[in-house]
């Protein structure tokens, strides 16, 4: 990444608006609010597949607005995230005070050359952050926190993925990042020796937005969502699969398809 497509990456995030309610994420199917708090359920199920047993210590690259550090703080015995975006940190920061939550540490630094206080993790989290880094910086930044990898963790990457022959490079609009493809991703990690344990859509896209828009379905939804969400987000699961007849498991943008997808590795030996 050269400093201009830094400076591009850098602008955009802290040009970002944050919320309680959204905290530093958006909709990959219908792009409306009501599938915020859906996705944040869903990605919740998929990624506690593969969390080692509570509690457990996690370093987060790429923390953004603290999202993740807010949804596990009750399972984690110890957290570190780090993020190039002072706007973020700073929401992520005063979310954490306002929670009480003691055990979740937020850093403003670049991951390239962050140095975490903790000595090991049983979590290292690339947090959507690796299509912001070109292949150089990736296969650094994973090389410079195997370390960091305690016995028996894991590494989970959640990235966007591009759906297609070859990646897509977005430099349009003062934004730049790279799509890889899930074989591309997956070569970039084994690539440091580490093992390709899964990988797997991170939650099923909302479908059907003319209906979810309405304000009727959209409060019942939402009502649902707070006060009965295990039972609410089952629904909207199943409904989302009821309605998509033709198997179309992507997110579209013109004629640019993509996927959203968890990807976990594991290591044998990570002593330094």
């Amino acid at each position: 990444m050269d400093d201009n497509q830094k400076s591009q990456v850098h602008a955009y995030w802290n040009n970002e608006q944050h919320d309680s309610a959204t905290i530093g994420t958006g909709s990959m199917g219908t792009g409306l609010p009501i599938e915020i708090p859906y996705r944040t359920m869903g990605e919740l199920e998929t990624l506690g597949r593969y969390l080692p047993k509570a509690p457990f210590s996690m370093l987060e690259l790429g923390c953004g607005s603290g999202r993740w550090a807010m949804a596990l703080a009750r399972s984690l015995s110890y957290y570190e995230g780090a993020d190039l975006s002072a706007q973020q940190i700073a929401f992520a920061q005063e979310t954490a005070a306002k929670q009480r939550l003691h055990n979740v540490h937020f850093a403003l630094d670049d991951i390239r050359t962050y140095t975490p206080k903790q000595q090991q993790f049983d979590v290292i989290y690339f947090s959507g952050v690796s299509q912001y880094l070109d292949d150089a910086d990736l296969a650094a930044i994973i090389k410079r926190n195997l370390p960091y990898l305690a016995p028996g963790g894991i590494i989970v990457e959640r990235a966007t993925t591009f759906v297609g022959q070859t990646r897509y490079v977005r430099s349009e609009d003062g934004y730049w990042c790279t799509y890889r493809l899930a074989s591309e991703i997956i070569s970039a990690f084994e690539a440091q020796r580490l093992h390709h344990v899964a990988n797997e859509q991170s939650y099923t896209f909302l479908r059907r937005p003319e209906l979810w828009s309405s304000p009727e379905l959209s409060f019942f939804a939402s009502w649902g969502l707070k006060n009965m969400p295990a039972a609410m987000h089952a629904v909207m699961k199943a409904f989302s699969a009821s309605v998509n007849k033709h198997n179309d498991a992507f997110a579209h943008e013109g004629d640019k398809v993509y996927d959203h997808r968890f990807f976990i590795f594991s290591a044998g030996n990570t002593a330094r």
